[in-house]
């Protein structure tokens, strides 16, 4: 078991939450015919199905791991924590400092959280990809595979 393989279980986590998102955004503002609600209520049980079996995925392979190969689980939140901390730093260099608030504030929980996670404390860490972003090349050398 790799970071990677674990960090591709977590992709497929948000991109599927971000379906259910939309499916719900659009169950308030988009169509209500009979036709959309039916798909839509296809849809987000059938996404909702495939979120429940990933997050069930994670939490068995960070299980395993947690007894056989609790290294892993320190390098995955290791390179969280790099993540982040370069989040930071990027948006330190760039000086806005009152529009960045609180991403700031979101990453150094995402830090904490991380760093509990490795210790043990967690089983998994709630990230917010609205108020942090990655970057692309170094997410890429730190897990071997694309955001």
């Amino acid at each position: 078991m790799t970071i990677g393989d674990l960090e591709k279980i977590k992709l497929e986590i948000r991109k599927t939450g971000g379906v259910l998102l939309g499916l719900d955004m659009e169950d308030r503002w988009g169509a209500k015919d009979a036709e959309s609600v039916r798909k839509r209520e296809e849809d987000f049980a059938r996404f909702d199905a495939e979120l429940r079996a990933l997050q069930a995925e994670l939490e068995k392979k960070i299980g395993y791991c947690r007894k056989n190969d609790a290294m892993v689980l320190e390098a995955w939140a290791l390179a969280h924590i790099e993540l982040l901390k370069a989040f930071i730093a990027q948006k330190e260099q760039e000086g806005d400092f009152e529009n960045n608030r609180t991403s700031f504030y979101v990453a150094r929980k995402e830090i904490d959280e991380w760093q509990a996670f490795a210790r043990g404390e967690k089983d998994d860490v709630d990230q917010n990809y609205f108020y942090v972003s990655y970057d692309k090349e170094r997410f890429k050398v730190l897990f071997g595979i694309e955001m």
